[in-house]
């Protein structure tokens, strides 16, 4: 654990940024990103934009809603470039089906395949990626923090196809949101602290270190010094 540990720490960005402001209407549905997404990578800085998301005819199946966006990106290309401009390689590739690397010798590698996933509608369009995200393990529980999204009850009734008991659990947990935004409470982060980027000219949230650690502790002085907000501690009659 301590070895993948280390390993995920440098694939993880310093920032975060998936604050997004949405709204909805009719059977229409926007969601707007607030900030840019920030990368320091090898000495260099990166920073773009996410799309601001368009979804109508959201009670429809998958197949038949309409998804859009304000400038969408589907295919791109680029190169490598040596000191003297000359190009040593070049990538290109399309959002939904690869990415692909050609060499100077003119060999070419599929560097990311998106496969097909011939179950998808019956899954709610998901992909295996999308569906292992809410996979939980028994000896992951003992790691994880009780604000893991995988912990939510309506998302195990769910997985577990106990249907009635999920849609229950959904409706007390938003009730329960709903009188937390009421009373207007207010929390600080325990990961990230708010602070000036000057590459993105913007305010960001960054890391403050502190989350590694504490998951290699199986974060016992945070659940210790009730540090956690119990927001999946709501309960339901059967």
């Amino acid at each position: 654990m301590t070895k993948f540990l280390q390993i995920l720490k440098y694939l993880i960005s310093d920032f975060a940024g998936a604050e997004v402001t949405w709204n909805a209407w009719a059977q229409t549905c926007e969601f707007a990103p607030e900030r840019p997404v920030r990368l320091q990578l090898n000495g260099e800085d990166y920073q773009w934009n996410k799309i601001t998301t368009h979804i109508e005819n959201l009670i429809y199946a998958p197949e038949d809603r309409n998804v859009y966006h304000e400038g969408t990106i589907k295919e791109l290309s680029g190169e490598v470039l040596g000191a003297n401009g000359k190009a040593y390689c070049k990538f290109s590739g399309i959002w939904d089906k690869n990415f692909v690397r050609e060499m100077e010798s003119g060999e070419k590698e599929q560097l990311i395949v998106v496969a097909d996933y011939p179950l998808h509608t019956q899954y709610f369009g998901f992909s295996d990626f999308t569906l292992g995200l809410n996979e939980l393990h028994p000896e992951d529980r003992a790691g994880l923090p009780p604000t893991d999204s995988r912990l939510r009850p309506d998302v195990r009734c769910l997985e577990e196809g106990k249907l009635d008991n999920a849609v229950a659990y959904k409706y007390e947990l938003e009730k329960a949101q709903r009188a937390r935004n009421i009373n207007e409470e207010t929390y600080k982060p325990l990961w990230f602290v708010e602070k000036m980027d000057e590459f993105a000219n913007t305010r960001m949230y960054v890391t403050n270190g502190k989350y590694w650690e504490a998951k290699e502790a199986k974060f016992e002085q945070q659940k210790k010094n009730n540090a956690f907000i119990p927001i999946f501690n709501v309960s339901i009659t059967n």
